[in-house]
């Protein structure tokens, strides 16, 4: 990333973003969302700024006429749960930050809605569910303590991911492959993209039926049913178990089959997964590459991008 160190000058405006304190340590990750998401208004980090002594900011400035594209996307971000944006203070104004010697206000573009990240939460959300005696729908679904039984993505987390690879600026065909309970599948529908999922237990079928309004598969990840340079963006959590492992090792090479050209794709999974997709050569670049702790559980956040120019094996 190209870090700004100069003020910024009158074309350029400055976002102060507030990162939740659920995912204050993830402050590159966090950066790193803000910047796919915006990524076609010229984004930059930013070292400094107003607040700099509050703990959870971090800044990105970005091309002034581009201000208006960017307040409706804000309601997406995951990591961030709001964002201020500096305006030159006026004699009139009473409550102003100082920065750079000079007085600005802070004027709220976005905050999140507690009550619509409430609504996503795996914890509330109807998922239909079969059973040995057919399907129903339950609300709370969070898998059992089997192997593989592990679905309860939180709801920011599936943001981010979601921000990290798919396109910014217009709709895109998103896949999942490891769907389970829905959580990125919510997420991208609510972004509005064109939603597509696969996973190999039957179980979850019907749900993700549901959520992707019929364009789910029952399939392993690493032998997908869907032809080369099917779709724009892939986002997913890995199995965690080391089970999966085998998988894992064949999972990337598919992923870049089935990605087009250009197209971006984010994976979180354990820290031993990440050294794994890492070792295989790809025609993949790699633009993320961070630790994430999700309440005491250790894991990485990777994102790449497909090099237009490469061949993969149809």
């Amino acid at each position: 990333m190209r870090v700004g160190t100069e003020p910024s000058p009158d074309d350029r405006v400055l976002l102060v973003c507030h990162i939740r304190a659920a995912r204050g340590r993830a402050r590159a990750l966090a950066v790193a969302e803000v910047m796919a998401l915006l990524r076609d208004t010229e984004p930059t980090p930013e070292t400094g700024g107003p607040l700099a002594g509050e703990r959870g900011i971090a800044w990105v400035s970005l091309a002034a006429r581009r201000l208006g594209d960017v307040e409706p996307r804000l309601r997406r971000l995951g990591y961030v749960e709001a964002v201020d944006v500096t305006e030159p203070a006026t004699a009139n104004d009473r409550d102003v930050v100082r920065w750079r010697r000079r007085r600005w206000r802070l004027r709220r573009m976005h905050t999140d809605d507690p009550d619509r990240l409430r609504e996503q939460s795996p914890d509330r959300r109807e998922f239909v569910l079969r059973t040995e005696t057919g399907t129903r729908p339950v609300r709370g679904y969070r898998g059992s303590g089997g192997t593989f039984e592990r679905r309860a993505l939180p709801v920011v987390d599936a943001r981010l991911l979601v921000n990290l690879a798919a396109p910014a600026d217009r709709s895109g065909r998103l896949l999942d492959p490891f769907g389970g309970a829905g959580g990125i599948a919510v997420a991208a529908h609510d972004a509005g993209h064109v939603v597509f999922s696969g996973d190999r237990d039957t179980a979850v079928a019907a749900g993700l039926a549901v959520l992707t309004e019929s364009r789910h598969v029952v399939a392993d990840a690493a032998r997908l049913p869907h032809a080369t340079a099917a779709f724009d963006a892939i986002a997913t959590e890995t199995p965690f178990e080391p089970a999966a492992d085998d998988t894992i090792a064949r999972l990337l090479p598919e992923l870049a089959r089935v990605l087009a050209p250009g197209g971006r794709l984010a994976v979180m999974c354990a820290p031993r997964q990440a050294e794994i997709m890492n070792a295989g050569d790809t025609p993949l670049d790699v633009l993320v590459d961070e630790p994430v702790d999700r309440k005491g559980v250790p894991t990485r956040v990777l994102a790449w991008q497909r090099r237009s120019d490469a061949v993969v094996d149809a």
